[in-house]
Parts: C-alpha cells; structure tokens; sequence
C-alpha cells in the first residue's frame, strides 16, 4: 500500500531542517499543489489511454467482422467448388457405369 504524504509531518519535517515557519508553509502549499496537478495529469492520460483503448476495440471489432464476411465468402465458394467436383465425380462414375453396363 502507498504511503500517504501528510502536509503537517512535511511542514514539521522541513522546520525541523531549519526552515522558518513560513517557509515551511509556503513549501508546503507548493509541493500540495503539484501533487493534485500530478494526479490531474496522470488521471487525464489514464482517461486519454482508455479512450485510446477504445477506438482500438472498436476498429478491431470492425477488422474481424470484415474478416469473417471474408471467410464466409470463401467458405461458400469452397462449398460450391466441392460440389462442382463431387458432382462431376458422381456423373464421370454413371458414365463409367452406363458404359460398362452398356446403357448408351
């Protein structure tokens, strides 16, 4: 777990390093001030990488439905391959057996 930074300790810690109180106070104040612009800035980059993760899912999401259009497509012509093939397989057969059988 983070240790969590108290202004008092930091405050009581620079006058024990022979600040004067201002000093310390003012030290103190500044270094609150970039802690909340750091975190600002850190939650605004976790923000922009989210947004960025998104677009990211949504084209991935469109690149796998065009690929599936795409394997579908192939898919059936494929299909239609095969049939053409096992068809004229099945005809070259009847005319291997027409002839034998003398049919024709």
């Amino acid at each position: 777990m983070a240790k969590t930074l108290s202004i008092v300790d930091y405050i009581h810690e620079l006058k024990e390093a022979g600040f004067t109180d201002r000093q310390a106070e003012v030290q103190a104040k500044r270094m609150e001030q970039m802690v909340i612009e750091v975190k600002a800035d850190i939650k605004q980059e976790f923000q922009l990488a989210d947004l960025a993760t998104r677009k990211d899912i949504e084209a991935t999401k469109k690149d796998i439905e065009l690929a599936k259009l795409e394997l579908q497509k192939e898919i059936k012509n494929l299909e239609i391959k095969l049939l053409t093939v096992y068809g004229g397989g099945v005809l070259l057969i009847l005319g291997f057996l027409a002839k034998g059988f003398h049919w024709f």
